[in-house]
């Protein structure tokens, strides 16, 4: 049975999340700030189960509030496109996916690790006979941000080295 402090955290990462959408189409990028920082909160007290998905959501959102407040962005109000987003601003967040890719990678290779070691101490510990457990550590295509997040960055680096100065 699911305790009730599971249920009130995954209820607060959706309500928070329904405010981060609500503040993308109201072109409000603090709004987005402030999803951020919350998810980044639930996400790190929730690591070991669904934390670094919530993790890698906070980092969507800080990356559509810095798009959002691109003066080259939003001009009235209204969104102008990507054809006036400067070659830094390219650079820049293909740095922050790519190290974001690396940080959500390590940090599931990390958790991985531990719980399957969990197993083994007990293995040991219990003194059974048998096959030891093997420790098996996530791959880098087993959370879905990871590759996404690196794919990411590696269209803006190029996005970015291809827009002229």
């Amino acid at each position: 049975m699911t305790s009730w402090i599971t249920w009130l955290s995954v209820g607060l990462i959706a309500a928070v999340l329904f405010y981060a959408i609500l503040s993308v189409f109201l072109r409000k990028p603090l709004g987005l700030y402030i999803s951020a920082a919350f998810h980044v909160i639930l996400g790190i007290l929730s690591l070991p189960s669904i934390g670094v998905y919530v993790l890698g959501l906070a980092i969507l959102e800080l990356l559509v509030g810095i798009i959002l407040t691109d003066k080259g962005l939003v001009l009235n109000g209204a969104f102008k496109g990507l054809k006036s987003v400067e070659r830094k601003t390219y650079l820049i967040l293909g740095s922050v996916f790519v190290l974001s890719s690396g940080f959500i990678y390590t940090l599931e290779r990390g958790f991985s690790m531990l719980s399957t070691g969990v197993v083994k101490s007990g293995f040991f510990s219990g003194n059974m006979s048998g096959a030891v457990p093997e420790i098996e550590a996530n791959g880098f295509f087993d959370n879905a941000f990871a590759p996404l997040f690196l794919s990411i960055g590696i269209l803006l680096f190029i996005c970015g080295f291809l827009k002229k100065p």
